[in-house]
């Protein structure tokens, strides 16, 4: 008996885990002088695979071409350590990136980057994931907007597509 209800928790185990594995969301906008690619490591919040969490951010970038009033540099690498907010609920996958650096010229400069994300409840065809559509909102300042002693340089906004 005891043979059998392991054999059981082992086989739920699995088949959770065979549901559960994490799929890579990514997020990606090519919109004039911008371009984004933002790979996030997530795993599904339940098992009838409705609701993603971002777990934490592969190695991404946004490009800016030509780079802004040469303020900052045209390229800006993004890490999990830049998520500064995350909100789950109802199908969607929100997300706030924020990063803040020093130039080498002393000159400090910051990036704040918006996604909102709903699932359209469709799986690409390529990945297999969930489609997630939305709009971004980037926000560049020179100087920290954290300490409020940022002033706001340029703004970008437009659609936004996940899978």
């Amino acid at each position: 008996m005891r043979m059998f209800a392991l054999a059981a928790v082992l086989l739920g185990v699995s088949a959770f885990s065979a549901r559960a594995t994490p799929p890579d969301m990514i997020c990606e906008v090519s919109d004039g002088p911008l371009s984004f690619t933002i790979i996030l490591v997530t795993n599904y919040s339940n098992l009838n695979r409705h609701s993603i969490i971002p777990l934490a951010l592969h190695h991404s970038s946004l490009t800016i071409t030509p780079p802004v009033a040469n303020l900052m540099p045209s390229k800006i690498s993004l890490y999990s350590k830049d998520i500064a907010g995350q909100w789950l609920m109802d199908g969607r996958v929100d997300l706030q990136l924020y990063k803040q650096e020093k130039l080498d010229n002393g000159r400090t400069y910051s990036v704040n980057l918006l996604i909102k994300t709903k699932s359209t409840g469709k799986q690409s065809e390529e990945s297999g994931h969930l489609i997630h559509k939305g709009i971004y909102q980037l926000q560049l300042f020179s100087g920290s907007m954290r300490d409020n002693d940022g002033k706001l340089i340029k703004q970008f906004s437009g659609d936004v597509i996940c899978d």
